[in-house]
């Protein structure tokens, strides 16, 4: 094969190629009847989470997200394990906005995006994390949305926040998000537009059907390297102790609704 063959079979095979996909990226590890069975009743002590968190490390992962609210101190020992946990490997906290909270933790201004914006969220007060976790942290973002209308940004106590789901998307491809408020968000070269309240509309599979890793097999160390290397890692809830969502396919419990939507808006970015 002569090289004017060469270069064009190459370049065929490059424009066929596909685009990163979530499960590429990501590996979705859920708290099950199982997990639960073995190792207590959710919500899982602290420490019992940190661990969790440290095999991600071991195994190389290239962060962790951590689906669970962690606005109020438990055990002091357990919280600090937590804490040091946080340090091995970027981790994404999430908060939410719910104006009823009396007494909110601070949210660092490192949290908070120079834009102004329009949003379908916001609110004054919310499920802040806790000081020690929000200092370890890579980054702490909003999951306010219990539909397929999911907000990039949020806005809380008159800053521009981001999402969970944005933060997802910047964390697996390692890009920052370019935000053109009420156009677009950029990750490098892909980009996806958002409407007037800076909002993306995401799709759901045809049925509930998740494949993830149990939680109390991941901990056990029974998952190999490969299958979590350089991915981004999401700990959840799939149990009865959680909220259900109405949607086109039924109720659907809100981690894995969570995930559905983020897969939905990742492939539509790939990488």
């Amino acid at each position: 094969m002569n090289m004017k063959r060469i270069a064009f079979f190459l370049l065929i095979v490059c424009i066929h190629l596909p685009g990163a996909s979530f499960r590429d990226d990501f590996a979705v590890v859920l708290i099950d009847a199982a997990s639960e069975a073995k190792h207590g009743a959710f919500p899982l002590d602290r420490s019992i989470i940190a661990r969790a968190v440290e095999k991600a490390g071991e195994l190389k992962a290239r962060g962790v997200v951590l689906k669970f609210f962690y606005d109020r101190p438990r055990s002091e020992a357990s919280d600090l394990v937590m804490a040091k946990a946080l340090t091995n490997i970027p981790v994404i906290l999430q908060a939410r906005i719910d104006d009823t909270e009396a007494q909110p933790n601070p949210l660092p201004t490192r949290f908070m995006l120079g834009v102004k914006a329009e949003t379908q969220v916001s609110g004054r007060s919310g499920w802040i994390p806790i000081p020690k976790f929000m200092a370890n942290a890579r980054d702490v973002v909003f999951v306010d949305f219990a539909s397929t209308k999911v907000p990039m940004l949020e806005r809380y106590q008159n800053h521009t926040v981001k999402s969970l789901v944005l933060c997802c998307i910047e964390l697996s491809t390692g890009k920052t998000a370019v935000i053109k408020p009420e156009q677009s968000v950029s990750f490098g070269t892909k980009e996806l537009l958002l409407d007037a309240k800076n909002c993306v509309q995401a799709t759901l599979p045809l049925k509930d059907d998740l494949d993830y890793i149990p939680f109390h097999r991941f901990l056990a160390g029974d998952i190999p390297m490969n299958q979590i290397q350089g991915k981004v890692v999401i700990i959840g809830y799939d149990g009865p102790q959680i909220d259900s969502i109405s949607t086109s396919i039924g109720k659907i419990r809100a981690h894995r609704f969570f995930v559905y939507v983020l897969r939905s808006i990742y492939e539509r970015v790939g990488r």
